[in-house]
């Protein structure tokens, strides 16, 4: 089992790094382990947010495995820090535990590489799948 740490990712620009800081880890299934970009925002409701769940499924024969980033565009207005809008962001793996190790690592390691690779992220920022 992962243990709980920050987490460094580069921000869009691809130099600035944003450090998601670790607040509280998972204690079971069910229940998120949590992060949050302290440093984005003085105020902790306005800041980035990164919830990481798993469970079973059903038959209990696979792990159900989600991530939830929330990112909240910030505007002030009358002096005062508002949440004009937040992107949601859901990824979401389904693990058998009946399948290798290096089946399951090939899996995660291409959906990463595929959710950076510009045609997919440029589809996500439109809205829009490929045409």
């Amino acid at each position: 089992m992962p243990t709980m740490a920050n987490v460094t990712v580069k921000k869009a620009d691809g130099v600035t790094d944003i450090v998601y800081t670790a607040l509280t880890s998972s204690p079971g299934d069910n229940s998120p382990a949590r992060w949050s970009a302290v440093a984005a925002n003085q105020v902790a409701a306005l800041r980035p947010t990164v919830e990481f769940f798993t469970r079973f499924n059903a038959k209990k024969d696979a792990r159900h495995v989600s991530m939830i980033t929330k990112v909240p565009e910030v505007v002030t207005i009358n002096s005062v820090d508002t949440i004009n809008g937040t992107v949601l962001v859901t990824i979401t793996a389904v693990t058998p535990l009946q399948v290798k190790d290096s089946t399951i690592a090939e899996a995660i390691a291409q959906s990463a590489n595929l959710y950076k690779a510009t045609l997919i992220q440029d589809s996500y920022k439109a809205g829009y799948a490929p045409q």
